[in-house]
């Protein structure tokens, strides 16, 4: 049984109700871009396994987790006024946990296809540690943001192609890039809420609330911007038109961020996000073979 004395948080050890720190639109921003790498894997190869595919999803699932769980840890070091459930140290080990079970499915994965997958998933591991834990915690520095989305959405969507096809490909870089830059946009307005502007979020800090909306601007700008030139260049097919199709929930979340609701401008950002990668998605499925 956890002490419940006075004040203080229970100390039992991650209870089920600890879960919500998984937060399920984390789960599917993870998911999108492992369904992203398969489907262009099918697509350009006619490769699709399905129990890598599932190994995949777990292994990056287990290892979001791990991330989220490490990041909260530490923030809750800031919030003490919050009343967490749980002590940093409790949530510390549960994200550990994750990172070992994650770690444990990608070594497997990599001993039936390739050593590729060890390093993409180090870079992975590396950067959200980097993001979340002193002294080097690069959240709320900008550089932070980007290495994130960029990890969570491209180096994934990269690592599920090379799991099905076994080589690697620029063409899904691209396809995932935009939806990075807007990941990123995401993080960076979350880090904007008055709560956690404090001295582990410095450039956040020095720009203030009413920077919000120009950071985040700035990064669906350059995700729509990215998104027109592969177009135009013909990097991504013409069904990748359908992507602008996230442009409505982006335009929402520019609006709330303006007007300085930063949880609301979050929850409008992941859905672009998602609704972009889940464009693309559909665009790789109607595109005829040549």
């Amino acid at each position: 049984m956890g002490s419940t004395d006075g004040n203080r948080p229970p100390t039992t050890m991650l209870p089920l109700t600890s879960l919500y720190r998984l937060r399920v639109l984390y789960v599917a921003a993870v998911s999108a871009p492992i369904v992203l790498g398969a489907v262009v894997a099918w697509h350009r190869v006619r490769i699709f396994d399905v129990g890598l595919f599932v190994l995949c999803l777990v292994a990056a699932i287990m290892l979001q987790a791990g991330t989220t769980m490490t990041n909260d840890a530490f923030d809750l070091r800031y919030h003490e006024e919050e009343a967490p459930a749980l002590l940093p140290l409790q949530v510390l080990q549960g994200g550990l946990a994750f990172f070992v079970v994650g770690g444990m499915v990608g070594m497997y994965i990599a001993l039936l296809t390739g050593p590729a997958v060890i390093v993409l998933g180090g870079v992975g591991v590396v950067s959200a540690l980097a993001y979340s834990v002193p002294p080097v915690r690069l959240a709320g520095t900008g550089v932070g943001e980007l290495l994130a989305g960029f990890n969570l959405s491209a180096v994934t969507a990269l690592g599920s192609y090379y799991v099905q096809t076994g080589h690697l490909s620029a063409e899904v870089v691209v396809a995932a890039l935009p939806c990075a830059l807007l990941l990123a946009g995401v993080l960076a307005v979350n880090g904007f809420r008055p709560s956690r502007l404090v001295e582990h979020r410095p450039l956040w800090q020095r720009l203030g609330p009413e920077g919000a909306f120009a950071v985040c601007g700035t990064a669906t700008g350059l995700a729509f911007g990215v998104l027109s030139w592969a177009l135009v260049r013909h990097v991504l097919p013409t069904t990748a038109l359908l992507a602008w199709g996230a442009l409505p929930p982006a335009l929402a979340a520019l609006w709330t961020a303006r007007r300085g609701h930063f949880h609301r401008a979050t929850r409008y950002g992941t859905y672009t996000y998602l609704a972009m990668m889940s464009l693309l998605v559909l665009a790789y499925l109607l595109e005829p073979r040549a």
